[in-house]
């Protein structure tokens, strides 16, 4: 989800120096900063987040208000929350919130970012990503929510940031379709609220190919006879039109098959 060497401490207002470039965009350097993250209450916490691309300027970035929010992102965002939370045992589940780039925003980074967490308590995800996007900055920024309340894997922010991108690969490969994504997302919800639907469709998959065998199985002779019935009907055809001095040759290689298929259907009839 991020690319390596993107994680960058925040960076307080007051240790920003503002440069000004020749079309008048303002360009952000750090001038000596710390990292910085102080929390409601004065405790000072870590910020995870994840990296679209670093870039030389800082980003901000607002949340937006509950009208803003688009009303996919809110259901796919939910499910892939609740999901998530139930493969890693978090209760009270994270509140998810979405944010959007604003040069006046009370969040910024070095670099554009996909999503961020605090502690186990909120996740930040940019509105408008495309649903294979929205799910896997989810379910890496869950892992981030687990790791706050577990204490493993939290040596430093390479080994979180590790941890949390290994987990996303061990997703498999999901499907880039949207359509076949949220059946993906819906079924394995449904499977992680009731662990003994995945039983049964297990059983009703075995059952249903069992059925199809055999069903092929039957229809197989049966497809094979009608179509040596419309080959003898082609070869025949083909013999009446075909003089008999100018294609000798291939008026033997049609006879010779023409022998053969009487054989099966003969051998046919028999059984």
């Amino acid at each position: 989800m991020r690319l390596p060497g993107s994680e960058v401490p925040r960076v307080s207002r007051a240790e920003r120096v503002s440069v000004f470039d020749v079309r008048g965009r303002v360009l952000e350097r750090r001038a000596g900063c710390t990292p910085a993250a102080a929390d409601v209450g004065g405790i000072v916490r870590e910020k995870h987040f994840t990296a679209e691309r670093e870039t030389a300027t800082m980003n901000y970035y607002r949340t937006i208000r509950a009208e803003e929010e688009l009303s996919y992102d809110r259901l796919i965002g939910n499910d892939a929350l609740k999901l998530f939370c139930l493969r890693h045992k978090l209760s009270p589940a994270p509140t998810l919130q979405f944010l959007v780039e604003d040069p006046f925003g009370e969040h910024q980074f070095e670099g554009r970012i996909l999503g961020f967490a605090i502690g186990r308590r909120q996740i930040f995800i940019r509105a408008g990503l495309n649903t294979l996007d929205l799910i896997s900055t989810i379910a890496h920024e869950v892992r981030h929510c687990w790791q706050a309340m577990s204490g493993r894997h939290g040596q430093n922010i390479e080994t979180r940031e590790r941890d949390a991108r290994i987990y996303e690969l061990e997703l498999g490969l999901l499907p880039r379709d949207p359509k076949e994504l949220r059946r993906w997302l819906w079924t394995e919800l449904m499977c992680a609220e009731k662990p003994e639907l995945r039983e049964s469709w297990r059983l009703a998959e075995e059952i249903m190919a069992r059925r199809n065998g055999s069903e092929r199985t039957l229809r197989q002779p049966q497809q094979a006879a009608v179509n040596d019935k419309k080959r003898i009907e082609f070869i025949q055809r083909n013999l009446a039109e075909l003089p008999h001095s100018r294609f000798h040759w291939q008026r033997q290689t049609l006879l010779g098959e023409l022998d053969e298929l009487v054989r099966r259907e003969l051998v046919r009839g028999a059984a």
